[in-house]
């Protein structure tokens, strides 16, 4: 996951900063963030239905291959230099459809490789491990573009994402998804896992909570182009600088939930987290120094990491086994509507200025969790379905 994800992550941000230094516009910026967290809303449900269905093992690898074809093909028109902005958004895209198809699969494979007991902890140590890549990917890209270029440095990104295959290719696994043997349409089996979402209040909020933080704060990414070029006048090299304390707070963060949910209720983890986190975008949005901003992203991410961990492991942990690759797609789907927020983040900083923007998202990302709180308060614990 490591290997993999640093790979994603220089490709990234290879691709993010050819669009922002041809085009210098925050819309076609967030448009190329947008197409790779698209697909996962129309295709997230069939990537949950794949993990209960088949191999975990062999989706992932599938999708290691995938990834690789659609890096590799990126680099060859860059370093031909043909590369054009479309070219650049459709493999964003081809991208993320690989991701809303093997995610489901990669996450559930994490409770097939450790004993019940310690699943808990072994899903914070995979979050806390591919968010290394948030400090190595950018660390990488950071130094290779301006010293390289971009063109060098989705070549190799490409081949970063070439060892990931061979990794995955020797992992041993003996479990096998729980339902494989049973044949059922594949929409049925989907919304069997869509009712049981529905029927329970606990995963209702943890779900619609989730949602506000990854529609309103989790898109401040879409700006941190033109934030750190236009508006603070640094290059890609701070931009790599700024994703990678970010990939520092992203690593700290599932440590802290970890220990955090063997002394605090979840829920209550999650309130916190939600509010800090969005009162430290707010202030990245207002800081006037680079290096304050650095620090800022650094702590939102962190504190972003403690929320979306705690999450997704009381999601996960709270189906059945034999709905868990389904349950934990619902929490996937959803985070497809990330890049609603991304192309609404672009667009207002299209017109409004990237800070008024930023600051505009924060706030209303408080809004919206007070909101939600009156209207569906948090439960803890353990619960039933509702009829």
């Amino acid at each position: 996951m490591v290997i993999s994800s640093t790979a994603l992550a220089i490709q990234s941000m290879g691709r993010i900063w050819l669009v922002q230094d041809t085009t210098h516009s925050p819309l076609r910026v967030a448009a190329v963030s947008a197409a790779t967290g698209l697909p996962i809303l129309i295709l997230g449900f069939y990537g949950g239905y794949l993990a209960d269905r088949f191999s975990r093992k062999w989706i992932s690898v599938f999708g290691e291959v995938l990834s690789f074809v659609v890096a590799s093909a990126l680099a060859a028109l860059a370093v031909l230099g043909i590369v054009e902005t479309w070219h650049i958004i459709l493999a964003a895209g081809l991208q993320g459809t690989t991701t809303a198809l093997v995610v489901s699969a990669r996450q559930t494979l994490i409770t097939d490789l450790v004993p019940e007991a310690q699943q808990r902890g072994a899903i914070g140590l995979s979050m806390l491990v591919a968010n290394l890549s948030g400090i190595i990917g950018p660390g990488i890209a950071g130094l290779l573009i301006p010293s390289f270029g971009t063109d060098i440095t989705l070549v190799v990104g490409a081949g970063v994402a070439l060892i990931g295959i061979l990794l995955f290719l020797m992992l041993k696994i003996t479990a096998t998804p729980v339902t494989e043997q049973v044949k059922h349409r594949m929409w049925s089996d989907v919304a069997q896992g869509v009712r049981y979402v529905i029927r329970m209040p606990r995963l209702r909020w943890l779900m619609l909570s989730a949602t506000i933080m990854l529609v309103m704060i989790s898109s401040r990414g879409a700006v941190f182009p033109p934030l750190v070029q236009d508006v603070l006048g640094r290059g890609a090299g701070a931009l790599g600088m700024m994703e990678m304390v970010g990939g520092v707070g992203a690593v700290l963060g599932p440590l802290f939930a970890v220990w955090l949910t063997n002394r605090y209720a979840e829920i209550k983890i999650e309130i916190v987290s939600a509010f800090v986190f969005s009162a430290s975008v707010v202030l990245l949005a207002i800081s006037p120094w680079f290096e304050l901003t650095l620090l800022l992203s650094g702590v939102a991410t962190c504190v972003g990491t403690i929320f979306f961990a705690t999450n997704l492991s009381a999601i996960q942990l709270g189906a059945p086994k034999d709905l868990r690759g389904r349950v934990i797609s619902v929490r996937f789907v959803l985070s497809g509507t990330h890049p609603i927020g991304l192309m609404a983040l672009g667009g207002l900083a299209q017109y409004a200025g990237t800070r008024q923007a930023l600051l505009i998202f924060a706030i209303t990302g408080i809004l919206l969790v007070a909101l939600l709180n009156i209207v569906l308060p948090a439960k803890d614990g353990q619960e039933t379905p509702e009829r």
